[in-house]
């Protein structure tokens, strides 16, 4: 026989997921939500910092973003205006600088042209050219860092 006590337990808990979907549905028509979006946890990070930027910075002083606004347009409108489409300017380079570059393009014309006769006369199977690592080598290195 049972007792009293676990007469009102079972009865409670049958009540249980009752109670739950009942508190759910108020806590969701007092907080303005409706009940499917109290189970989602809340807005994403990515909806609710621009929602609430543009809700507490833009919205209410819409006039004076407007009127900033205004101001940039009215600025894009002066310069575009005063910008003389028929005026370029023709800077002609220093002789010395053409002189230069001439010199340097003469420069690697000759490297290529030379490497390029080096690559003929090569053996395709000859193996690359290294330094080796010999007495030989360590004065040559020795009297080009001196």
């Amino acid at each position: 026989m049972k007792t009293p006590k676990e007469i009102l337990l079972e009865t409670h808990q049958v009540m249980t997921p009752r109670l739950d979907k009942l508190r759910e549905d108020v806590l969701a028509a007092e907080l303005g939500r409706n009940s499917d979006a109290v189970s989602e946890k809340r807005r994403t990070i990515f909806t609710a910092i621009p929602l609430k930027l543009w809700n507490e910075l833009i919205w209410p002083s819409r006039r004076a973003w407007a009127g900033l606004a205004a101001v940039w347009v009215a600025l894009a409108v002066v310069h575009f205006s005063q910008h003389d489409r028929g005026a370029t300017f023709q800077v002609s380079p220093d002789p010395q600088i053409l002189e230069a570059w001439n010199e340097q393009q003469a420069i690697f014309e000759q490297l290529a042209n030379e490497r390029r006769l080096l690559a003929e006369k090569t053996p395709a199977n000859a193996p690359p050219i290294t330094p080796e690592k010999s007495a030989n080598w360590a004065t040559t290195q020795a009297r080009f860092l001196a």
